[in-house]
């Protein structure tokens, strides 16, 4: 701030620069407020970023636990690892086997004479020759290492040629094939008598110095034996990888992964701790230090931990009830009134042995509670029947549309549903279920393979339809997004449509086809899925925790209208300091005025006294 320059009471005797500065400071009250709104704000803006950041690392370990990824883990068991490893992906069946490694694959490897010289002295060999088919050119001035290096840098040659020093002055070069099993015996064919020279091809042309055959891995699975080129075994047991280490038997069990789900609740319950913890401690009011959180008194962020918290304690119904909640397997909350530590209350605690047997015992009840399966109410293998407005033959079925078989390599083979009534609309596929379900979601699965593509052979235009009970009549069926807007495909190209829809409690449902892709062609489909209403607690509470930290949320609109208000503080606080500025310069200006007018007086005064001096000396004279 520019102030003008003065001397302090010259005249007066005033401290006048501290009178100021204590009457500025009565001045900048205002200011200080305003700073102090501004500090705050930004506290604000900064924890609810960390309650954003908190909350969206939450939604991604719930999207671990409602997704049907996590549950297809397979884990491996060995009776002992000394001779081989195992791994199991997801599509590896439970059950065990007896595995026996008999003999382990091995590389062929051929060599040269040993006793060649020296590795860097010239041969004088000269030709080209060929290795698996790959030719290698070589002349007089080529050395042992040189024919190495050249081999080595020939493209697909499938060999790794070195040179050994076996003593002084005698070296030997081997050729050792990249992969292991007979298929990759190592081939010479030899020109200009390079290889014979070298002692690797014998005079009718063969391998002369054979150091180790190439040879299959052998195993027996459960009694049955396998020979395969590598010791790396992936397509004897389906989803099982065998990893060969020396001969020798042992039992092999492969399961179900119920660590790797155990470890996705971990994560979960830390994050979800972690984002608790600071939502109260933002909230929070000390009543004896009277320190507040940054986020106290928010009513939004008390609004998201309720929402939060209440998914914990609720109950699906459409699991078993002695799993329908999370409590029951294990999840629970940490009692305020159990004699733990305060700020641990209501935090989540896990006890893993519960979870455990809950998984072991009501695996597919566990993961609906959790939201990560759902039930396709339209299969025959859940009591579903189906009608269509007509049929081709019999191998095109309806009955196809619901045997779980989405692809299209069946087709024509008693794998998918056409109609017998070309460019005649529409064509209606309907589907009962096994008694009364409340459905919000749908796949139709079209023709489509490289020699029928969908563009071409699938349907084009659908309409979605449900059967009203209390109406006995069929309704339309409405988008999720907008329950007054209808559900329908128009312009379809692809083989797979999945919708969503706002959810209806019905038995049945129609899926109405108004035109295919090919001009006065039939309707062609694979099979139709229709799933029940995710009520998983997981997958509500990822949808809960999008709408929160979506762009239109309620942390994005808090966030906005923090930054508005700190973007008028900042402008009160910019206007502020400039009239602060121009009242300093008053202030200082009305005492210069002052001492000025001081200055004035004393002069006059001096003027007068010497004045009245003077006529006071002259009376005296006079006299």
């Amino acid at each position: 701030m520019a102030r003008n320059m003065g001397v302090d009471g010259l005249m007066s005797g005033i401290n006048t620069t501290s009178l100021i500065e204590q009457l500025m400071s009565v001045e900048r009250r205002p200011l200080v407020l305003a700073q102090a709104k501004m500090t705050n704000l930004k506290a604000k803006a900064d924890a609810w970023r960390d309650v954003n950041s908190r909350l969206y690392n939450l939604q991604t370990k719930v999207n671990d636990l409602k997704s049907s990824l996590t549950y297809r883990g397979r884990k491996t068991t060995l009776g002992t690892e000394e001779f081989f490893t195992a791994t199991a992906a997801s599509n590896a069946a439970e059950s065990s086997y007896q595995v026996e490694v008999k003999n382990l694959a091995k590389a062929h490897v051929i060599a040269s004479r040993s006793d060649l010289s020296s590795s860097n002295v010239s041969l004088g060999y000269e030709g080209t020759f060929q290795i698996n088919g790959q030719s290698v050119s070589v002349n007089t001035i080529d050395t042992l290492s040189s024919i190495a290096d050249k081999i080595n840098n020939t493209a697909d040659i499938g060999v790794k040629a070195s040179v050994i020093k076996l003593a002084d002055n005698q070296y030997q070069m081997t050729l050792t094939s990249n992969k292991t099993g007979s298929v990759n015996s190592i081939v010479a064919e030899d020109g200009g008598d390079v290889l014979k020279n070298l002692g690797i091809l014998d005079e009718s042309g063969n391998i002369a110095n054979n150091i180790q055959n190439a040879e299959d891995a052998q195993i027996m699975v459960n009694g049955l034996t396998v020979n395969r080129s590598s010791n790396t075994i992936n397509d004897v047991i389906a989803g099982v990888t065998l990893n060969l280490k020396k001969a020798g038997g042992t039992t092999l069990n492969v399961a179900q992964d119920y660590d790797k789900i155990v470890e996705a609740v971990k994560g979960f319950v830390n994050q979800y701790n972690s984002a608790m913890s600071f939502i109260q401690d933002a909230m929070a009011f000390d009543s004896k230090t009277q320190i507040k959180g940054p986020l106290f008194g928010e009513s939004s962020l008390l609004y998201i931990q309720s929402e939060i918290r209440s998914f914990l304690s609720k109950t699906v119904p459409s699991v078993k009830s002695e799993v329908n909640q999370l409590a029951m397997i294990g999840i629970t909350t940490g009692a305020y009134n159990s004699g733990i530590d305060i700020s641990k209350a209501g935090n989540l605690v896990l006890d893993e042995t519960k979870l455990k047997a809950a998984l072991e015992s009501n695996f597919d009840d566990v993961m609906k509670l959790f939201g990560a399966k759902v039930n396709n109410v339209a299969s025959s293998a859940n009591g579903a029947t189906i009608m269509t407005s007509s049929q081709y033959s019999a191998q095109f079925s309806s009955a196809t549309l619901i045997d779980g078989r989405t692809g299209s390599e069946d087709w024509g083979q008693g794998g998918g549903w056409m109609d017998s009534t070309p460019g005649e609309f529409p064509d209606w596929v309907e589907i009962s279920f096994n008694g009364s379900k409340t459905v919000d979601s749908i796949n139709i699965y079209t023709l489509n393979s490289q020699e029928y593509p969908a563009g071409t052979y699938g349907v084009r235009n659908l309409t979605f339809e449900y059967w009203d009970e209390t109406s006995a009549s069929w309704k339309t069926l409405k988008t999720a997004e907008d329950n007054q807007k209808d559900l329908t495909v128009t312009d379809n190209t692809k083989g797979m449509i999945s919708l969503s829809f706002s959810s209806v409690t019905t038995s049945k449902v129609r899926v109405n086809i108004l035109e295919s892709n090919g001009e006065n062609d039939y309707s062609r489909l694979t099979e139709v899925q229709v799933y029940e209403k995710n009520d998983g607690i997981f997958s509500n509470l990822y949808n809960k925790l999008w709408d929160l930290t979506r762009t239109e949320g309620v942390i994005k609109t808090r966030q906005e209208a923090i930054g508005t208000e700190e973007k008028n503080v900042n402008k009160r606080i910019e206007r502020l300091e400039q009239m602060l500025e121009r009242k300093e310069e008053a202030y200082r200006a009305r005492f210069i005025a002052m001492e000025q007018a001081l200055a004035k007086i004393q002069t006059q005064s001096a003027w007068l006294t010497s004045q009245l001096a003077n006529m006071s000396n002259t009376t005296t004279n006079n006299s």
